[in-house]
């Protein structure tokens, strides 16, 4: 039996008898290119959870629990005359504690109560009305606004999209100007998505009271490498 004779070099396979050898080409396959897309999506925020606290000092700790607690039911009552759902309302335990006075020899002046309550406001044009009616109901600390959007999946995947798009947008541009043309992808590798980045919830116009919300963005960045192969001959 006579050996075949195999022979792998410069892109060029020989197999088969002297008498009829056969030529392969074999396709170079370390060449790539290697491109990053980034995209940001951002949206407008339809979604307030807003903390509202409440605390009040006494010398007598069950009257300051009192005062704490009706401002609480106040502020529950206007978040319900607002149709915010019970179930997008929270309170919080009471907190009651003693004050005393600084001095070497302390004496005990007085007991501070404070509460917290939750709201989940879903219609976020209301949020001025809840944030006034708070205070006006006895809101006085712990005010915290957190803005997002019910769809953040749909809009993370919208970013990504985009992300894909423009990193193959760049790297059919490049080959293009060098004439080559891109082959499969080889690998993709995701960035960790950067936390959804929101405008202050305290920011308001200069000449006006109302609350801006400004926008909610989501972020994303992709990495891929494609085959690089040669551009298509014209026969």
């Amino acid at each position: 039996m006579r050996p075949k004779l195999a022979i792998v070099g410069l892109g060029l396979v020989f197999v088969g008898r002297a008498a009829e050898a056969q030529v392969t080409i074999v396709p170079d396959t370390s060449r790539s290119i290697h491109v990053t897309g980034r995209a940001t999506v951002s949206a407008k925020p339809d979604t307030a959870t807003v903390e509202l606290g409440v605390f009040a000092d006494d010398a007598s700790p069950k009257k300051a629990k009192a005062v704490v607690d009706q401002a609480i039911g106040r502020i529950v009552s206007l978040a319900r005359d607002l149709a915010v759902a019970d179930t997008n309302i929270r309170t919080g335990a009471i907190n009651i504690e003693p004050r005393y006075t600084d001095e070497r020899e302390s004496k005990l002046l007085g007991y501070q109560a404070t509460r917290t309550v939750t709201v989940v406001l879903r219609e976020i044009g209301k949020l001025d009305s809840l944030l006034g009616g708070a205070v006006a109901a006895g809101a006085n600390r712990n005010f915290d606004v957190q803005l997002s959007s019910s769809k953040p999946e749909e809009l993370r995947q919208k970013a990504l999209e985009a992300a894909v798009d423009a990193a193959r947008a760049q790297a059919e541009s490049i080959v293009e100007r060098l004439g080559a043309r891109l082959g499969l992808v080889r690998t993709i590798s995701l960035e960790k998505a950067p936390a959804t980045v929101l405008y202050s919830a305290a920011r308001v116009a200069a000449n006006s009271a109302k609350f801006l919300p400004g926008d909610i963005k989501f972020d994303a960045e992709v990495s891929l490498t494609f085959a690089l192969e040669d551009a298509k001959t014209s026969k």
